[in-house]
């Protein structure tokens, strides 16, 4: 009864939140904060293992229970929702943004404790819908065309969903978590499609992907924190779920289910890695970015293993921290320069310290540098590949992991570094709110990536019923059959060779210390508004290497099937006219096919 009361407390904060901010803003400063605190205070005391159920029908009924897997992502969303409050502190929104913030949040709560799988596809669905309208309160872009996107997305695969429980409830009998028997492979493949399908949707998985950009851009500065923090491991958690409670059989027995999901999740990675170094904007880069680190979440859980299971479930913790913190800091430089082009920004870093240094460590641990929590869940992600002997696959997550550091680097140079734009010159740290929620992101890029048994113990806990694995951590260490690496030694080894590169540096010195007003024409004059800055073409060589896999577009293929869809269409409302004389002819038509397929016998 306790954690369906922390749902309820967030849906009446919402509401509280809605009239404050209708009222004063003091009074909405305050709703949040009452928000942020009853969440927290009801987290730390009441998510114990609990079972209710209400509003049964016959033999459904709305069933929540928390397990150690719902409470293990519960507490991600309910970090990324308390942390993305501090920032909105400082936003201006309607009162009804307040108010879906929420709704999201309770929503979305309640679908992790859904204990059924309707359970989990009405809150899941009202979390949609949530989302649906606070993209319609967008504060950028072709906000209309970008929530209509998102939704239609969404009821696609909630409809896909429909379709599998409906045959799922036909062979098994039940709408529970647990398994089918007696079915053949191929009708739980498909089974599991259908009731997987939203969940890619939700986790932006190619091709289902391309709502996402539009969506984070449109999107307010700090519900997009949570949005790619939070909301995304809503997605993640029902692909969870269902491969190790529903389908873990079918998983263990089947070649090739495990392998097209890897690749899936691959390709995922590569191809968000290289559309976001390609973005010239912040928040489409970051969503890219956030697309990319989810192909890798992917990678892990469709191998389904052991090791690559625990790293897929690590890094969507990993991806929590990281996208939070970057999220957080662009949120804050849009905030005080008014634009997410990264064409218009530059040489912040004296400006804008703190966010400066939040940055860097979030693409630090987004590129998976260790000592910071990006890094062992990449580590034993490579491991599980190179186990389970696919060195094509392997090759594939390399290449996009190099696109983290080609994005990764864009990012920190054209916002921090580089020159400083005149009308910045007296831009200032971001406000409190943000730069408070990046310092606490921080805290755990480097806790939990000196100490990843933490997390791993945590993860060991409900997926050693399933596959029966032995200990593989420690507090600060990681073994496989084919390696070991002692965290703080690779931390610290790899700080040494930062170290002694830096002292080359300083000793070899440079002939002449540019300004920051004066480091990219070489002494020639040009105009006030030439495009003088870095980001402009940042990777323009790359077009001509990648510039027919750019134009690759999911939205151009999805048009495609829009375009045949509407042809099939246009012929069936030409068959069926309405005129009684056309349906006269049908008929005899079909009555003379009857007679001859009958043998001219009636």
């Amino acid at each position: 009864m306790y954690n369906i009361n922390l749902a309820l407390l967030a849906i009446l904060a919402g509401f509280l939140t809605f009239f404050g901010a209708l009222s004063h803003r003091v009074l909405r400063v305050a709703s949040i904060v009452i928000g942020i605190v009853g969440t927290l205070v009801f987290a730390f005391l009441y998510l114990k293992p609990d079972t209710m159920e209400f509003i049964r029908m016959g033999v459904f009924a709305m069933s929540f229970n928390l397990t150690d897997i719902s409470r293990f992502f519960l507490w991600i969303i309910i970090s990324a929702f308390t942390l993305s409050l501090l920032p909105l502190i400082h936003e201006e929104r309607s009162p009804f943004f307040y108010l879906y913030y929420f709704l999201a949040f309770g929503f979305a709560s309640l679908t992790i404790m859904a204990n059924d799988l309707l359970t989990l596809y009405m809150n899941f669905e009202l979390t949609s819908l949530a989302i649906f309208a606070i993209l319609l309160l967008g504060v950028r872009g072709d906000i209309k065309k970008t929530a209509l996107k998102y939704i239609i997305y969404s009821l696609v695969g909630a409809y896909f969903y429909l379709g599998g429980l409906f045959i799922k409830f036909k062979y098994s009998g039940n709408i529970g978590f647990g398994g089918i028997q007696n079915v053949s492979t191929l009708t739980q493949i498909a089974i599991y499609t259908l009731l997987a399908l939203p969940f890619f949707v939700k986790i932006a998985t190619m091709p289902f992907h391309n709502w996402a950009p539009d969506a984070y851009y449109s999107a307010s500065d700090s519900f997009t924190i949570f949005f790619s923090a939070g909301l995304s491991k809503v997605g993640v958690y029902g692909l969870v779920i269902l491969m190790l409670k529903t389908f873990a059989e079918l998983f263990k027995s089947n070649l090739y289910l495990p392998e097209i999901i890897a690749w899936v999740g691959g390709i995922t990675a590569l191809l968000g890695g290289i559309y976001a170094f390609m973005s010239d904007d912040a928040k489409k880069l970051l969503a890219y970015s956030s697309i990319s680190q989810l192909g890798y979440v992917l990678v892990g859980l469709g191998l389904f293993t052991p090791y690559s299971f625990s790293a897929g479930i690590f890094h969507s913790v990993a991806h929590f921290v990281f996208e939070g913190v970057l999220f957080t800091t662009v949120a804050g430089v849009i905030h005080r320069l008014g634009t997410s082009d990264l064409r218009r920004m530059g040489g912040l870093i004296k400006k804008m310290p703190i966010s400066f240094i939040g940055l860097l460590l979030g693409i630090i641990a987004a590129s998976g540098i260790p000592p910071t929590i990006g890094f062992p869940g990449k580590w034993l992600l490579y491991e599980a590949i190179i186990m389970k002997g696919d060195l094509f696959l392997v090759s594939l997550v390399f290449f996009a992991s190099i696109t983290a550091f080609l994005y990764s680097y864009k990012l920190v140079h054209s916002i921090f570094l580089g020159k400083l734009h005149k009308e910045h010159r007296d831009v200032k740290e971001a406000p409190a709110g943000y730069v408070v929620a990046t310092i606490i992101f921080l805290i755990p890029i480097i806790v939990f990536g000196v100490f990843p048994g933490v997390i791993f113990e945590k993860i060991y806990g409900f997926t050693k019923p399933v596959f029966n694995h032995d200990v593989f951590f420690t507090f600060n260490s990681l073994k496989t059959q084919i390696g070991f690496v002692k965290i703080p030694v690779a931390g610290i080894a790899l700080a040494a060779m930062f170290a002694f590169s830096f002292i080359l540096y300083l000793i070899a010195g440079r002939s002449y210390r540019a300004k920051q007003e004066d480091n990219y024409t070489a002494g020639e004059w040009v105009d006030e508004d030439f495009a003088s800055h870095y980001a402009q073409e940042f990777y323009g060589f790359m077009r001509k290497a990648f510039g027919k896999l750019l134009d690759l577009s999911a939205e151009k293929f999805w048009n495609g099937v829009l375009t045949i869809f509407k042809a099939f269409s246009e012929l069936t409302r030409r068959i069926y006219t309405g005129d009684v004389r056309d349906y006269a002819l049908y008929l005899l038509f079909f009555l003379i096919v009857l007679v001859f397929l009958v043998g001219g016998k009636l």
